[in-house]
């Protein structure tokens, strides 16, 4: 029951995540240059909470390890491969392995799925969330005739939510 209970809390407190992220939209770039690596894993460590709670939104961020750098399939650009380890609500260890693709200046660009040893594989809970979300805003006849909430409704996506919040600084 507990577990329910604090599933219900993380989805209420990403559901507010949306909202701010949309709302005040904003993105920056990385540096240029040489230092595009280091900025880009700088912006990784700093976002990794954000992170974790939109790869699995139950569980717990216990570590974040920088794996390695490869180089982007997308021509020019790297990406930065970590390994999240968590704690799933029931108290199960599991990790998933990202990969996070920025393009030659450092921009970031998305994320893809390594490894994962979880149940659920990353973004899936939190994209069923706001799915979820979504439905029942469109259900309630006051917050459909709000234009400005639908639009951030209809935009709504994890991996785009991740991408303006590493953007964010």
């Amino acid at each position: 029951m507990h577990a329910i209970r604090q599933l219900g809390n993380k989805f209420g407190d990403y559901f507010i995540v949306v909202v701010l992220v949309f709302v005040t939209l904003s993105a920056s770039s990385a540096s240029r240059g040489a230092d595009a690596e280091d900025t880009a894993k700088q912006r990784i460590e700093r976002k990794q909470n954000v992170i974790a709670g939109l790869a699995h939104p139950t569980a717990t961020l216990d570590k974040l390890e920088f794996v390695e750098t490869r180089p982007s399939d997308k021509g020019g650009g790297f990406k930065l491969v970590y390994r999240l380890n968590f704690t799933s609500a029931f108290g199960n260890p599991f990790y998933s392995k990202l990969a996070f693709v920025f393009d030659e200046d450092g921009n970031y660009q998305e994320v893809e799925t390594v490894s994962t040893s979880a149940a659920v594989n990353p973004f899936t809970a939190a994209g069923f969330a706001i799915e979820f979300i979504k439905g029942k805003i469109k259900e309630n006849e006051d917050l459909k005739k709000d234009k400005q909430l639908m639009g951030l409704v209809e935009k709504a996506e994890v991996k785009g939510i991740l991408k303006v919040m590493i953007k964010k600084d």
